[in-house]
Formats: structure tokens, C-alpha cells, sequence
């Protein structure tokens, strides 16, 4: 709670609330995103390789070669 008091008055306005939360949410979101992100980087090269994103969706029955071209091409924008 001290790290959210910003004015030091010993309790949390709306404000020092809402930034501390999402601070937290955010941090949280990070943490999740890393670990899949880990799942898939199986050597740890800091790069998902095509072979490593190939293993991982056998283990959920959806390795066929147009769906991994699918998640590679697919830049989300």
C-alpha cells in the first residue's frame, strides 16, 4: 500500500486505486504472455522457430502445415 500512496496520507484516492491496479494487471499480463511466449521457445533462442510452433500445436492435434503458415503470416494488423 505505500508503494500506491503517492501522497503519503496513509490511504489510496481513486486515483493512487486505479494506477496501482492496472500497474498490477499489467505486470500480471506480462508474466502470462512470457511464460506462452517460453512454451513455444523451446531452446530458449529468444525466437519462435518454425519447427518449435510445429511441436507444440502437434501436442494440440492442429500441426497440419496450412495452419502453422496461418499463425506465421498472421502479423495481427
Amino acid at each position: 500500500m505505500k508503494a500506491a500512496d503517492v501522497d503519503q496520507d496513509g490511504t489510496l484516492d481513486y486515483t493512487e486505486f486505479v494506477t496501482a491496479t492496472t500497474q498490477r494487471h499489467r505486470l500480471e499480463k506480462e508474466e502470462n504472455l512470457f511464460k506462452a511466449f517460453q512454451y513455444f521457445d523451446k531452446d530458449g533462442g529468444g525466437f519462435i522457430t518454425r519447427e518449435e510452433l510445429k511441436q507444440a500445436m502437434a501436442k494440440n492435434g492442429t500441426a497440419d502445415e496450412a495452419a502453422i503458415d496461418e499463425v506465421i503470416n498472421d502479423r495481427g494488423y
